[in-house]
């Protein structure tokens, strides 16, 4: 049966019609072109393997000495790049934080101790003995010799014979302070004859090393023990944490000078593992002013290196961890804190190769090269020149102002005295700063704005109009005569001066206490309670602030009583009523909370939230349904405050200004708190304007002057 010869023009073999042939029917191909198609393929081996050996031949002979000086001259390492945090701009767009680039001295411990590991190798080799421990024990005796200690010759083996001593000396290399000395033989067990020890010279073996912490710490204007601390440090660091390697270039020293830069820089033969550095250092441009709402930046603890893991991870991988190692600063307070999601840079790396003098060679492409991502920029509500006049106008006294924009909750303005220099408290912080705010017993770093609690006083007075008029408790021609003072069961409570007949709205512009004891006690606690917490007061405002910074303060009720002070229901007196419809007692507001709730009359009702941010996502307003009748009543009396009243003397009315004084009780015999807060123009107000002085005195002579004198800053065409 033979061949189908059809089969080799159909597109698939037909085994079918080859299935009952012999292996011999098959023919195979034509001897001379079998040889052909061998000879071709042989002859593109022999091609290949002949450009194999040429290139091998010009690594090897032509290009050797270039390849040896690369391998023995240039170095592998990781580098981290740090990414700069995000610039922080006013409303007009002055910068009020930025990162500028700032100086370290890095080390890499396997660079700085390579000559010492290479000798605990040959050692260990040699004589036998485990490498780690031989390791740590030249490290010992490197440390002592560093710091001038003089150890002679130090045992490291014995040996029976001179032949096997030299021996062991030429392995582990006679140049590294490592000799022959002979013994007697009685000193080595075993020995018969003369017997001999190889020994070491610290101070011979480890001078190279010596010399590069002396060196630093002549750079440094430091000890070389001093040194050597923080070069233990960081190996204490590696040798804690598993994943960390020694061919990292980890901090040793921050912030130092350029002098340091330069010295390590030009004699980098000197410094085995000492790495210069540049990183960013935040800088605030205003110093302590604006302080309080910029926050500051500084070292992570726990919780915040938990929080840097979370974004590092997903970029660069198993090298985020040495990011924590590099110290990556984090917003401590105030907006630094608050947004530091979107401050915080992301940092980069890349495998690097460099030469003996630390010069940048080439950067090695791989998976784990990651390029650094600068931080979000933000752009806040605050005015600069706003807040340099309010921080101006506090000098000396301890308080707090606020200037917001009452239609939006834009916060223009928000300063707190005393204040502190972010600037002082960038890594490195200084001994001399550090002793001096620890020191500072009128709590520098509390913003008083948004944490500092006090009675409001008779500013409070204004939601006690509300609440009576809004309640239908008391019309705006309702009037009481005050006599001076006002006696409730057997105690008498006194007004600052007898006013005779006043209405509501004269009430609020004399601050006459009688009008609001009676209209107190009309009320009774439980609506008080009602329409402060409806006008803002007993919460945060939703600042965006860290949760921290704002306390929510306090409106006392009679459950609020019960609750926490006794369980007894008729623990809430009269004389409770009395104080918190003139602003005492329990009462405790801050100064933001006055802010809104102040807005909230000039704007016709609206509780707004006061933020920091240009641009965000903020709570829906909560608007109070005012009768028009109420808001024309309660800005009457504002506008008289100032044109006729407790504010009269404070320059406002220049400014078309309406708001309300407050003197705070404290007790204790300590003067009370000023207080003064409202709006300017009247008609369509374009701030709102808050001012408390802790132990000023009366509001209208020393808290309403310092407003005007901001608003002399706002409205300078009026002042």
């Amino acid at each position: 049966m033979g061949i189908n010869t059809n089969h080799r023009t159909k597109s698939r073999f037909d085994w079918d019609e080859v299935a009952g042939t012999s292996l011999r029917e098959i023919r195979p191909p034509k001897p001379d072109r079998f040889r052909s198609r061998l000879f071709f393929l042989f002859s593109i081996m022999v091609l290949l393997f002949a450009l194999l050996v040429l290139r091998l031949a010009q690594l090897s002979l032509v290009q050797h000495d270039s390849y040896l000086d690369r391998s023995t001259n240039t170095t592998l390492r990781q580098v981290i790049y740090p990414a700069p945090r995000g610039s922080i701009y006013d409303r007009d767009g002055f910068l009020l934080a930025s990162d500028r680039q700032a100086l370290d001295i890095q080390i890499v411990l396997s660079e700085f101790n390579s000559d010492l590991s290479k000798l605990a190798g040959r050692i260990s080799s040699a004589c036998k003995v485990p490498f780690v421990e031989t390791e740590q024990k030249l490290k010992l005796l490197a440390d002592r010799a560093a710091i001038g200690e003089d150890l002679g010759h130090v045992l490291l083996e014995q040996a029976t014979s001179e032949k096997a001593a030299l021996g062991l000396a030429e392995k582990v290399g006679t140049s590294s302070g490592v000799a022959v000395r002979q013994v007697a033989s009685g000193d080595v067990p075993g020995a018969s004859g003369p017997a001999y020890d190889l020994y070491i010279d610290p101070a011979v073996a480890f001078r190279k090393r010596s010399q590069c912490l002396a060196s630093l710490a002549g750079l440094l204007g430091i000890s070389p023990s001093d040194v050597l601390k923080r070069v233990h440090a960081v190996e204490g660091r590696v040798e804690r944490t598993p994943w960390l390697v020694d061919y990292v270039a980890l901090p040793l020293y921050r912030g130092v000078s350029l002098d340091v830069i330069a010295g390590v820089e030009t004699d980098p033969g000197t410094f085995p593992g000492i790495v210069p550095a540049k990183r960013f250092r935040r800088e605030y441009t205003l110093g302590s002013r604006a302080s309080h709402l910029l926050g500051y930046v500084g070292m992570p603890e726990e919780d915040d290196l938990e929080h840097i893991r979370k974004y590092q991870v997903e970029r660069i991988r198993p090298l985020w961890k040495y990011v924590e190692e590099l110290n990556p600063l984090v917003g401590k307070s105030g907006v630094e804190a608050f947004y530091d999601d979107l401050l915080q840079g992301r940092a980069g790396t890349a495998l690097v190769e460099v030469d003996v003098r630390n010069r940048l060679q080439r950067i090695i492409i791989s998976e784990q090269s990651v390029t650094p991502t600068p931080g979000q920029d933000l752009h806040l509500t605050i005015k600069a020149t706003y807040q340099e006049a309010a921080e101006e106008a506090l000098l000396g006294k301890r308080g707090a102002i606020v200037v917001m924009d009452p239609w939006t909750g834009e916060l223009l303005a928000l300063a707190s005295s005393p204040d502190y220099d972010p600037n002082d408290l960038i890594p490195p912080v200084s001994e001399a700063s550090y002793r001096e705010y620890s020191k500072n017993t009128a709590s520098p770093f509390l913003n008083r704005a948004t944490m500092g609690l006090y009675p409001p006083a008779s500013v409070f007075k204004v939601v006690v109009a509300i609440a009576a008029l809004e309640e239908g408790k008391l019309a705006p021609s309702s009037s009481y005569n005050c006599q001076g003072s006002i006696t409730v069961g057997d105690s008498t409570f006194h007004c600052w001066a007898p006013h005779g007949d006043v209405c509501l709205a004269e009430a609020i512009e004399n601050s006459c206490n009688v009008f609001f004891f009676r209209t107190g006690l009309l009320l009774g606690p439980d609506p008080l309670a009602k329409w402060a917490g409806k006008l803002g007061f007993g919460e945060r405002t939703g600042l965006d602030l860290p949760v921290g910074a704002e306390k929510p303060g306090l409106v006392p009720s009679r459950q609020w009583k019960i609750e926490n002070m006794n369980p007894d229901e008729s623990s809430w007196y009269a004389a409770d009523t009395l104080n918190l419809s003139i602003g005492q007692g329990y009462l405790q507001v801050t100064p933001l909370q006055v802010t809104v709730m102040m807005a909230a009359i000039a704007n016709g009702g609206v509780v707004v939230t006061p933020h920091l941010l240009m641009s965000g996502d903020w709570p829906e307003k909560r608007v109070i349904p005012f009768r028009q009748e109420t808001l024309n009543t309660v800005r009457a009396g504002l506008e008289d405050v100032v044109d006729s009243g407790t504010a009269s003397r404070a320059g406002l009315r220049a400014f078309q200004a309406a708001g309300k004084t407050g003197t705070g009780e404290v007790g204790g015999g300590q003067e009370s708190h000023a207080w003064f807060s409202g709006y300017a123009p009247r008609g369509r107000p374009q701030v709102v304007i808050t001012v408390v002085i802790e132990h000023g005195g009366a509001g209208g002579e020393n808290a309403a002057p310092v407003a005007a004198q901001v608003l002399t800053e706002i409205f300078p065409g009026d002042g």
